[in-house]
């Protein structure tokens, strides 16, 4: 348990019988860590913070949702020796894996397997040709308490070996004669590791994504996968800063197939009707909020690296706000109130806490980029937290748009402030994107609303608006032009592609315009008609996939705003769709993509990715976090999902 505080402090748990636990801590401290033993598993506990005369509300925390690897006793197998300590001690020193899959070509009788299962939370997987050496060594880790719970033996050749693509973190291959081609197939890109032979021929080059180094173990040679080449990321709400829905990610296409399924499920999850944040994946890291609850995944395999209770931790009605999380593919930075967290995006520590925000206030809006990060300061009450049946999807209170006061810059690395804007207008939170080295978004100037001193303003806000762009290095701004169009009943979104601004907005039907990124001149303007009024089908965001606007139901050009194709597919599903280079993804009752080079529709039916955006690609594969808690339409198989080009191309 972690938490901030000026003042000396009291701790109470309790589990819904007496109280069990009282903590006290008397040295005034600015942050608290509190290390809780014997926590029974699948219990609800319930627990306050008293400071001072003061006391939080009652929190709660439910075992339940505990995900960390089983714990296994220090044995040996006889006779005992200290080698293979030693060697897996050195393997992880270089390696730095410490969680998700480890593959082990040769047994040696477990013996390196015990110790790693031993030394890590690694789940190890060993295979071995010959029959009486599997069995052997699953008698020897059955002995040791580890077999079938965090190690498995398989009996099979070293060259018909089955396994997914992508899903070892850490691969050692005890034998000369491998198809190493065959083996790095397995092997987790962005930061996967094998330890090979050194004599080892037919290595891929550091052009195909790989890194070799000596090892100091004798006879061995380290080799390390980054990331796939032409892969993508996808950092923010909206793919990037700039708001494309985009990741530029150039592997999906069809044939596409299942690379894992699992946890987290929907118990953890916020209601589907709220429209909540985006997942996030980068670096081979997927990071998923639930209800009040933060995971950070291994994008390839699915293995929960961890898990944080965040009490305070809810935003919906995303369309009319901004995303609450952003990554730089090190740290996750997610703001909670009126802070920003840092997060280790390895291990889920907080390693930092941004305070800019001042008294009254919450933080909003949150980027990263030029080495920034970048957050506003939104009214109190202002954000949307609502998942309690609430259904964002109507025009009225629930389309107010969440406004900011302020927009400024931080050194993410040592928390100082670079720049701060405030005008003494109010900032539509749906409207700032970041492109091009400027901060671009909508500004209200509406007298009456800025004396109401609230974080939300409906279709008052048509009056007086102006857009804004500011330098992203100093905040000084560049320029600022009229906005006269009186629409934004229902959404009022900007994105930035290729020096051009295009900002979607909505009054009984969609309006598109395009305006130069440099200097706020219109270029073009487009209307159409929406497909339906309800289920997000006027609430839909648009995506930017090189010179295309994909604005359902309608394509157009970036440049000149002429309408290219109407033939996006028609769909029932209500979620915003999402882009790589290669392909679109959305809801069709069922998980759906569109390659765009085939222009060909692909499904996988039995189940359904969530009402809101909820599916997005990175590093080479779809992800699609279980997202569709509380929905009863067809298709209920309800858990995470990724997928992987069917034909993984050759590392030659």
């Amino acid at each position: 348990m972690a938490w901030p505080s000026k003042t000396p402090w009291v701790l109470y748990i309790d589990d819904d019988l007496p109280l069990i636990h009282k903590v006290v801590d008397l040295t005034p401290k600015t942050n608290h860590n509190l290390t809780l033993n014997s926590i029974e598993t699948k219990k609800l506990y319930h627990y306050h913070v008293e400071v001072g005369n003061q006391s939080s509300r009652l929190y709660e925390f439910d075992s339940t949702f505990d995900y960390s690897k089983i714990e296994i006793a220090n044995l040996s197998l006889p006779p005992k020796t200290d080698k293979y300590a030693k060697i897996a001690k050195q393997i992880l020193e270089e390696c730095k894996v410490n969680q998700g899959y480890g593959l082990i070509l040769g047994t040696n009788q477990g013996r390196l397997a015990l110790e790693l299962v031993k030394q890590t939370n690694l789940h190890i997987i060993c295979v071995d040709p010959n029959l009486d050496n599997v069995k052997q060594t699953r008698e020897n880790l059955d002995v040791a308490g580890v077999y079938g719970i965090r190690s498995t033996v398989h009996y099979a050749s070293f060259k018909q070996l089955s396994y997914v693509d992508y899903f070892a973190n850490l691969i050692i291959v005890q034998e000369k004669n491998i198809l190493i081609e065959e083996i790095l197939r397995f092997l987790r890109p962005a930061g996967g590791v094998a330890y090979i032979d050194k004599d080892i021929v037919g290595l891929p080059s550091q052009a195909e994504g790989f890194e070799i180094s000596p090892s100091k173990l004798e006879n061995r040679q380290i080799l390390q996968r980054g990331g796939l080449p032409g892969s993508g990321a996808w950092s923010h709400q909206y793919g990037e800063p700039a708001n494309t829905t985009c990741s530029q990610d150039k592997h999906p296409r069809d044939p596409m197939r299942v690379l894992w399924f699992g946890r987290p499920g929907p118990r953890t999850m916020v209601d589907r009707g709220t429209h909540v944040s985006a997942p996030l994946a980068i670096n081979g890291r997927l990071y998923i909020q639930g209800d009040r609850r933060l995971f950070g995944l291994d994008a390839y395999n699915g293995t929960i690296l961890w898990s944080i209770d965040v009490p305070d931790l809810r935003r919906t009605n995303i369309p009319r706000d901004s995303g609450n999380r952003v990554s730089d593919g090190d740290y996750l930075y997610v703001a909670v109130k009126d802070k920003c967290w840092k997060i280790n995006g390895n291990n889920g520590e907080i390693v930092g806490l941004f305070e800019q925000v001042t008294l009254g206030y919450e933080w909003g809006y949150v980027a990263y980029a030029e080495k920034q990060l970048f957050g506003s300061s939104v009214k109190k009450g202002g954000i949307y937290v609502g998942a309690d049946g609430e259904w964002y999807d109507k025009n009225n209170e629930g389309s107010q748009k969440v406004v900011s006061e302020d927009i400024f810059a931080v050194d993410p690395t040592g928390g100082n402030e670079i720049w701060r804007y405030t005008s003494g207008f109010r900032i539509i939170n749906s409207t700032i994107a970041i492109g091009g080295d400027r901060v671009y978004f909508v500004v209200s100037r509406n007298s009456q609303l800025i004396a109401l001193a609230s974080g939300r303003f409906g279709h008052e806000l048509v009056a007086d608006r102006i857009m804004v762009a500011l330098d992203a290095k100093t905040g000084r701004k560049i320029w600022e032009q009229p906005y006269a169009f009186k629409g934004g009943s229902w959404i009022f979104f900007l994105s930035y592609a290729d020096e051009v601004l295009v900002n979607l907005i909505t009054s009984n039907k969609y309006h598109l315009f395009a305006f130069e990124a440099e200097n706020g001149d219109q270029i073009w303007n487009q209307e159409y008609g929406w497909r339906r009024n309800h289920h997000g089908g006027a609430m839909y965001h648009p995506l930017i996939v090189g010179n295309k606007i994909y604005a359902e139901p309608k394509v157009f050009d970036l440049k000149t705003g002429k309408i290219l194709s109407e033939k996006i597919p028609d769909r029932s599903g209500c979620n915003t769709m999402s882009a790589s280079a290669t392909a679109l993804f959305y809801r069709d009752s069922y998980h759906g993509m569109w390659d765009l080079q085939q222009n060909k529709r692909h499904k996988w039916t039995g189940l359904r990715p969530g009402c809101s955006l909820s599916t997005i690609s990175a590093g080479g594969i779809v992800l699609s976090p279980e997202s569709s808690a509380g929905c009863y339409c067809s298709y209920t198989i309800q858990t995470p999902i990724a997928f992987v080009l069917k034909f993984v191309e050759s590392t030659e």
